[in-house]
């Protein structure tokens, strides 16, 4: 509502009241909290006719897109992930038009990915994660993974229950070095959880399962 009040209290008097992009974001971000994704995209459309019409104060920006994806995140509907990467791919064309300043970081990849591991697709949270990655080799400092960014592929591993969960596990842990980040307790539990997914699918899975609960205690 006060939004809408900006907007027509600016055609009204031709004060210069008009919201920016910060008052945009903020009703986004609102509407994302709550899980209304589809809310927060109206917000956005309704921000680039306001920038297309004259108001440069409505740019968009990189978190008017990440609050669209984390509300799809939080809706956790059967398209969230699909819609999710939607608006990534929006961004990125958005950017290559000029018309939006940033490309992609790694917080928005990041959500995207957790967006499809938490709608139980393991493949296409994997097909972002390695668009990150090369993003980030293309030459977008931004887009450089962060520890997050592969605990929410194990989160997607352990949450489809795949029967090589465990081994996917180890894979990616050994990924992490090639970026210098060392795996949290979090991580753990999340290698952990994988491994049991590979119970009587993996002979290694039991012994891994020990290993990694003892790292757990010696990390108390």
């Amino acid at each position: 509502k006060i939004l809408n009040d900006m907007i027509i209290y600016a055609k009204e008097t031709e004060l210069p009241v008009k919201p920016d992009a910060v008052s945009y974001n903020a009703v986004m971000i609102a509407y994302a909290r709550v899980g209304l994704p589809r809310k927060a995209e109206a917000v956005l459309q309704r921000q680039y006719g306001d920038f297309k019409a004259g108001n440069k104060r409505a740019a968009l920006d990189a978190q008017s897109f990440n609050a669209i994806i984390h509300g799809w995140a939080k809706a956790k509907e059967q398209i969230s992930g699909e819609r999710a990467e939607l608006v990534l791919n929006r961004m990125v064309e958005l950017h290559k038009q000029g018309i939006l300043k940033e490309r992609p970081n790694n917080y928005i990849y990041t959500t995207v990915i957790n967006t499809w591991a938490v709608v139980g697709k393991p493949d296409k949270a994997r097909q972002v994660f390695d668009r990150m990655l090369g993003d980030h080799k293309k030459g977008n400092k931004n887009a450089k993974p962060t520890l997050d960014s592969f605990n929410a592929l194990l989160q997607a591993y352990s949450n489809a229950k795949l029967s090589n969960a465990g081994e996917l596990a180890d894979v990616l842990i050994e990924k992490m070095k090639d970026f210098h980040l060392t795996p949290d307790k979090s991580t753990y539990i999340s290698i952990v959880r994988c491994w049991r997914c590979s119970l009587g699918h993996d002979p290694r899975a039991q012994a891994r399962e020990r290993e990694l609960n003892a790292t757990i205690e010696k990390s108390h």
